[in-house]
């Protein structure tokens, strides 16, 4: 779900064409285009990087959280902006750190890890309220900040504590009753990505998280609250020549409702890429405070970094408010990025091959919302998969 790729983003045309030749082109939406002069929405945020994320409502509204103000900026589904919330601040509908956001019906909610409360602004008015832990209980068990579910409850992800063994630690899928104060284990969801130590000195080090090519399982809830989908990656060739991916979505009662496996073509990992994730590496606060020189420290970086033989066959998966799934392909770092998706049931529909200036893309019944980079700026644009013969 956290994913240390630096995804950017530019788009190539006016048509972003699947690769099956099935026609079901995902098109610019030029309607909006043409209704509003400013095409990119988010030009009056005049955003300097890409936000966290996207949260887009059934019925199309845009949440974008704005972590450098910490406000969250509400659009229509044709992109006129209606408002934006928060601001930096403790109070009621104030934000220290917001981590998430997402949709109830109209009702917008953000969670906010370093307060550990989640806040409700529920339209017209958009008035404020909040849930907070009213013990302080969840903060001991190493929960993240609970997230509202569709059926009334909440939801959290638990670290759990190392294992007698050599094992990462784990996350948890916990459910919570609407007081929080009851907890529930459903699932073990994945564990943490591996960490890699750097021999500063000889008496020195410092481990950090290594995740871009770690093939451990990825994970996303639905919007909702209700199913988790889980991405697990294979590690090594198939009989076939190829590597594939497993999809399976779950419900909280732990009924599967798909489980789908893709083979896809193994792509070697490129020196260019290998050196952009050395230089990432470097760029790392913790590393930067060892005084080392630039030169020493990317000498001790690739000397300490496991890198494999080829890509992960999956970097990044979503899950849209439609019940689709977006699983992004290996980060190639040059020319197009490969997303595949899927519908509800699990069953495949495409391979679009977008530009790797393309972020978020975040589907409802009606379109796909993604930001993309144009220049110096951070934009969002709507698609839309099956625009009218007029459009096309």
């Amino acid at each position: 779900m956290n994913n240390l790729f630096l995804f950017s983003l530019l788009l190539w045309s006016t048509r972003l064409s699947p690769m099956d030749g099935s026609g079901n082109g995902l098109e610019i939406d030029t309607r909006i285009w043409q209704e509003h002069p400013r095409r990119y929405v988010t030009a009056d945020l005049e955003l300097p990087d890409f936000p966290p994320t996207l949260a887009v409502s059934a019925d199309g509204q845009l949440a974008v959280p704005v972590p450098w103000k910490q406000t969250v900026a509400i659009y229509t589904a044709e992109g006129e902006l209606l408002r934006e919330l928060g601001g930096r601040g403790e109070g009621i509908g104030q934000f220290q750190r917001l981590s998430m956001v997402g949709w109830l019906g109209d009702t917008l909610w953000v969670a906010d890890q370093v307060s550990f409360r989640v806040t409700f602004f529920c339209p017209p008015d958009y008035e404020a309220r909040a849930q907070e832990d009213p013990s302080g209980s969840l903060r001991s068990k190493r929960m993240r900040v609970p997230l509202p579910t569709a059926a009334g409850g909440w939801f959290s992800v638990r670290r759990t504590r190392n294992p007698p063994s050599d094992e990462a630690p784990e996350d948890e899928w916990v459910v919570i009753d609407p007081e929080w104060r009851a907890t529930t284990s459903v699932l073990r969801l994945a564990p943490r990505p591996p960490r890699v130590e750097f021999r500063i000195t000889d008496s020195t080090a410092v481990s950090v998280e290594v995740q871009p090519f770690g093939f451990h399982r990825l994970y996303t809830f639905s919007p909702d609250g209700g199913s988790v989908t889980l991405a697990d990656r294979d590690r090594g060739l198939n009989g076939n020549g190829s590597w594939s991916y497993t999809l399976t979505r779950l419900t909280v009662d732990g009924d599967t409702v798909f489980r789908t496996v893709r083979s896809v073509d193994p792509v070697p990992l490129d020196e260019e890429t290998r050196q952009v994730m050395i230089e990432h590496y470097v760029s790392l606060p913790v590393i930067q405070r060892s005084g080392l020189d630039v030169l020493t420290m990317r000498q001790k970086v690739a000397e300490s970094v496991w890198f494999p033989e080829c890509h992960p066959p999956v970097t990044d998966v979503a899950v849209g408010v439609d019940g689709w799934t977006w699983v992004r392909r290996e980060d190639r770092w040059q020319g197009a990025v490969l997303w595949d998706t899927f519908d509800p049931s699990g069953r495949f529909d495409s391979t679009w091959e977008l530009d790797r200036d393309i972020r978020h893309p975040t589907s409802f019944a009606d379109g796909v919302w993604a930001a993309v980079r144009e220049g110096g700026a951070v934009r969002l644009v709507r698609f839309s998969r099956n625009p009218p013969e007029s459009v096309r």
